[in-house]
């Protein structure tokens, strides 16, 4: 073992000339992949730590990356152990070479897989979010590529509940994929799910869904457990997504044939919602389906979702309804009480700006500016009925009391006097004296007749 650490620092010497120096790393990088290095290394794993302490991090970066990996596969459970390699990861991580690292790039990524493992074991989720931030700037060749730090480190940043830690890293625009980095194309799957649960923490639901979207459009020739994760959290996170659109939400298509059967609940979820974007079968489901959601971990998605659902049916209800009274509103939303009525209207107005009134006296709601109504659409109909009803027979009866009035003989008189060159101007002077004698006296006409 002391012979193979002779050999890295020779090989990693840092005042040969640069294309030499390049051929050493090549050579020293074939040299530690030999399979009978590696079957010492594993049978020193106990004797490793010593080893490494006489490298350094930076001019030793690849023989380091090796002893540490063969470290990092053989690590006992035993909590200092585990300890040490924290620290010790750490440090490497923030002062490696990232140009000798990805010459090896296999050997980062098992370190870093293993850091996030003793990480989430040991509790310490929050202390490894700045290490492998440091692990992600060491190793990617452009500030644009993915490495395999990104999946360690969002995953931590999930684990911790430091959703604002990751957010700088989910909302980047990623455009390179490197394979010297030691990326896989599970780390691409991982990374676009962990993005999108980051945005659901956030409650960024669109952008989740985006995440989500992209990663189906991952060529992947066989179906796998996280597509099928990933296809399950979409499902939910696209009702989120639409908010309080009554419109057809955007679901998304199984990605694979072989999902089919294993997302069976979550696809009749969106087919439910899809045909009856108001109604309370889907929450029914998604209650039926506790435990699977449970066992999946969405049963907090399948919650908020129920929320919107519920919300929905309410905002549909204040676009449909004038009014309604208290308990109608109370036994459509299976409430318990009247005051867990009130807070749950008082919820609609916070949280979608739903334009109503609440009626203590009168124990109703009124769903807009108008509060003259007092319950439903068939009492606004039977109101609107009546209305017209009485605007009927209030024109009958003038139109009687017209004909009444134009027949009587006070009225043709009095009509005939005041408009004597008018309509009734055919009307004799007799007539007009006797019905008006004052003006018979005053007018000249009369008194020449007379």
């Amino acid at each position: 073992m002391e012979d193979l650490c002779r050999k890295i620092i020779e090989l990693s010497d840092r005042q040969k000339p640069d294309p030499e120096y390049q051929a050493s790393l090549k050579e020293l990088q074939k040299h530690l992949s030999y399979g009978d290095k590696q079957a010492l290394m594993a049978e020193q794993a106990s004797t490793l730590a010593q080893h490494l302490t006489g490298l350094d991090p930076c001019d030793h970066a690849l023989g380091f990356s090796h002893l540490l990996a063969a470290k990092a596969d053989l690590l006992p459970a035993d909590e200092v152990q585990q300890e040490w390699f924290l620290t010790t990861a750490a440090a490497f991580f923030q002062k490696a070479d990232g140009a000798q690292l990805r010459l090896a790039g296999g050997k980062f990524a098992k370190i870093c897989a293993t850091f996030v493992r003793v990480s989430l074991d040991l509790g310490k989720a929050l202390e490894g979010i700045l290490p492998l931030r440091a692990a992600m700037q060491t190793i990617r060749p452009a500030p644009a590529c993915l490495t395999p730090a990104h999946v360690g480190y969002l995953q931590l940043c999930l684990q911790a509940q430091f959703y604002h830690a990751a957010l700088p890293y989910v909302e980047e625009s990623i455009t390179l994929v490197d394979p010297c980095t030691g990326l896989q194309a599970r780390d691409i799957l991982l990374y676009f799910l962990f993005a999108g649960r980051v945005f659901i923490g956030l409650k960024r639901f669109q952008e989740a869904c985006r995440c989500f979207a992209q990663a189906t459009r991952v060529p992947c020739k066989f179906a796998n457990a996280i597509l099928l994760e990933i296809h399950k959290k979409h499902c939910l996170t696209a009702l989120l997504a639409s908010g309080m659109d009554l419109r057809v939400v955007q679901f998304p298509q199984c990605p694979q044939q072989g999902l089919k059967q294993h997302a069976a609940p979550y696809d009749h979820f969106c087919t439910l919602v899809r045909n009856e974007p108001s109604s309370s079968t889907a929450s029914s489901h998604l209650e039926k389906q506790q435990e699977l959601l449970t066992r999946d971990g969405n049963w907090g998605l399948a919650k908020q979702c129920m929320t919107l659902l519920r919300d929905r049916q309410r905002y549909a209800m204040s676009k449909s309804h004038i009014s309604a009274s208290l308990a109608r509103f109370s036994k459509l939303h299976q409430m318990g009480s009247m005051d867990e009525t009130e807070i749950a209207i008082r919820e609609m107005v916070a949280t979608y700006g739903v334009d109503l009134k609440i009626s203590q006296t009168k124990s109703a709601v009124w769903f807009g500016n108008n509060t003259e109504n007092t319950d439903e659409p068939a009492h606004t109909s039977s109101s609107l009925h009546n209305s017209i009803h009485a605007t009927f027979n209030a024109m009958c009866q003038l139109q009687t009391t017209s004909t009444q009035i134009a027949k009587s003989r006070v009225y043709i008189q009095a009509t005939a006097a005041n408009n004597p060159t008018g309509a009734l101007g055919d009307i004799s002077p007799s007539v007009k004296q006797k019905g008006n004698p004052n003006q018979a006296e005053s007018s000249p006409e009369t008194n020449q007749v007379q």
